[in-house]
């Protein structure tokens, strides 16, 4: 048991004390009001032999949920400190269960606050919602200045190495992912955050780590650093020399940016490939009547697609109004059909629109049909406007 001063936070120094943490919340205790602060670096314990078998005692996530109804969520402030903490063991079956959900250092945050802290060395594997630091964040909750290091995640969807998902106003800052390995099989895989959502933001963000999905052609929405934006959500300076490979809708920072949502100021070094949809930057862009925004966007990448839709920037964009603002490509994009240094293409039979301003493409392209400088193919529903 820890005891709280008289300022109302919890000082933790052992790993024991860490864990009484978790045991409170998920029996009910929010925090709420409080602050834990971490004294000292912690090393929990999980670790591979020698052979690579994963030996350890198993972490518990902070905060849980057991049913629709039954969440026990964190809801304090965590101070870590710019402590470390290592060995983080958690090994759930890759099977659709609420016990396989919401993994992490934290499984479950609501409008709480997670500050300064490193994670090294540390192994998860379950079905949805993982990250490092914390699986599902919600309700207007911060975390900012992360960093992961060492850090192996398989999980099928919704999961990221730093980060699983976010929704309703989240606030990420600051988040780092670095020399880590995330393997998904399914929507949503990240190198830093699995997806975004819901008028949630991520400002700073950097991956140098490699990010892999299925390789059967199915649409995986796989990112450098996010696996999706979505619903007026925003990326903002982010960069990727990530590895990005397998499935179908890969991008060298975001695998599909949708719904009103932006993706501004970030540049991608990534190596990206895979089957359709691929892009340097963003997989597939998608919305309704209100389309995605780019802005201040560079691409280095190295881009191959054995499909269609390959592009520079942006693999395929479909639907709604969009608006691309001062865009500059300089990679090498190899595809089969519907390649562009800038866009793959517009898909065939949607009604989109593209307002562009600014864009210019160095790119290297190679393609057997439909490729060109800037877009590879433009469906008869498209309409592209060149903005003064």
């Amino acid at each position: 048991e820890v005891t709280e001063d008289s300022n109302g936070i919890y000082h933790i120094t052992k790993a024991s004390e860490l864990a009484w943490v978790a045991q409170k919340v998920n029996s009910g205790e929010t925090f709420e009001g409080k602050t834990i602060s971490l004294d000292e670096s912690l090393d929990l314990g999980g670790r591979y032999d020698k052979d690579g078998n994963k030996l350890g005692t198993e972490w518990t996530p902070i905060g849980i949920k057991k049913s629709a109804d039954e969440i026990f969520p964190f809801k304090g402030t965590f101070e870590g400190n710019n402590n470390v903490i290592s060995g983080i063991y958690i090994n759930k079956p890759l099977e659709e269960s609420l016990e396989n959900q919401h993994l992490g250092l934290f499984g479950y945050v609501d409008t709480s606050t997670i500050n300064n802290l490193t994670i090294k060395d540390s192994y998860i594997e379950g079905y949805s919602n993982i990250g490092v630091v914390c699986g599902r964040v919600v309700n207007g909750s911060n975390i900012k200045n992360m960093v992961a290091s060492n850090i192996y995640v398989n999980a099928i969807k919704a999961s990221g190495i730093v980060v699983g998902a976010t929704n309703t106003n989240v606030s990420l800052s600051n988040l780092y992912s670095y020399n880590s390995k995330i393997y998904g099989n399914g929507l949503y895989i990240g190198g830093v955050v699995g997806v975004l959502q819901n008028a949630s933001s991520l400002n700073n963000a950097y991956s140098n780590s490699i990010v892999s999905n299925i390789s059967d052609g199915r649409l995986t929405a796989t990112g450098g650093i996010l696996g999706g934006i979505s619903s007026k959500s925003v990326g903002n300076n982010l960069v990727s020399e990530t590895i990005v490979s397998s499935g179908s809708g890969l991008g060298g920072i975001v695998g599909q940016l949708q719904k009103n949502s932006k993706l501004i100021n970030s540049i991608s070094y990534a190596s990206v490939h895979g089957v359709n949809y691929i892009g340097g930057v963003v997989g597939m862009s998608s919305g309704t009547e209100i389309g995605n925004t780019l802005e201040n966007i560079k691409s280095y990448a190295e881009i191959q697609g054995s499909g269609e839709y390959i592009g520079g920037v942006n693999g395929c964009l479909s639907s709604g109004v969009n608006n691309f603002t001062n865009i500059y490509s300089e990679v090498i994009v190899r595809g089969k059909d519907k390649v562009g240094g800038i866009i793959g293409g517009f898909i065939e039979s949607y009604e989109t629109t593209l307002n562009y301003k600014n864009i210019v493409s160095e790119a290297t392209v190679e393609g057997e049909t439909n490729k060109g400088e800037l877009w590879g193919y433009v469906d008869t529903k498209t309409v592209l406007n060149i903005l003064d």
